[in-house]
C-alpha cells in the first residue's frame, strides 16, 4: 500500500506470520524498522477481552440511536457488531484466518451455523427488524463469548453481560 509516514506503523503492524513484501521503498529506512519490530503472533487472548468488551459499548449505543429513532445509525451499529461477529467466530473456528490481511471470503469461512447466525445479527433497514436485531444479538454474542472461553480459556468481564442485557431489554420494552 501507498500510505504517509504518519500511518505507516498502523498500515504494517500485522504480524511477522503476514508476510509483507517490500516492491519500492523512499522512507529512508522507517518502513524496514517497522517491519522488523512486527510481532510474531497475535494476543488472541487480549483481543478477545477488547472485542466483549466493545460488543456491549456498541450494543448500548445501538440501542441509544434505535429509541432515538435514528434507524439509520441503529443499523451502521448492526454492521459493526456484524464484523465483531466475523472475527469471534474466525477465532473460535481457524484463528490463521485472523492473520490475512483481508478476509473477502467470509461466506466460505464460517460454517453454516455462523452464517445463519450471521443474517440474524444483521438487519435490513426495517424499524423492526432492527429491534429484532439488536435483542437476538444479545443472545448470540454472550454465546459465542461462552464457546470461546470453553475453547481457549480467555478470560472476559462477565458482569458487563449481567447488568448491560437487562437494562437494554427494558429500554427495548422486552
Amino acid at each position: 500500500p501507498v500510505v504517509p509516514l504518519s500511518r505507516i506503523r498502523d498500515v504494517f503492524s500485522r504480524p511477522a506470520a503476514q508476510p509483507v513484501k517490500v516492491v519500492f521503498d523512499r522512507t529512508d529506512g522507517i518502513l524496514e524498522n517497522v517491519l522488523s519490530r512486527r510481532p510474531h503472533t497475535i494476543d488472541f487472548s487480549h483481543l478477545f477481552s477488547k472485542k466483549v468488551y466493545d460488543f456491549w459499548y456498541w450494543q448500548t449505543v445501538g440501542t441509544q440511536y434505535y429509541l432515538k429513532g435514528e434507524l439509520y445509525n441503529a443499523r451502521s451499529v448492526a454492521n459493526i457488531q456484524a464484523s465483531a461477529f466475523i472475527w469471534l467466530c474466525e477465532l473460535l473456528d481457524n484463528p490463521d484466518l485472523l492473520l490475512l490481511e483481508e478476509r473477502k471470503r467470509v461466506e466460505q469461512s464460517l460454517s453454516k451455523k455462523h452464517l445463519a447466525l450471521l443474517s440474524r445479527v444483521t438487519p435490513a433497514y426495517k424499524k423492526g427488524q432492527i429491534r429484532a436485531s439488536l435483542i437476538q444479538t444479545m443472545d448470540i454474542f454472550p454465546e459465542l463469548f461462552r464457546s470461546i472461553h470453553t475453547k481457549y480459556d480467555f478470560q472476559y468481564d462477565t458482569s458487563l453481560e449481567k447488568t448491560v442485557i437487562p437494562k437494554l431489554l427494558q429500554l427495548l420494552h422486552v
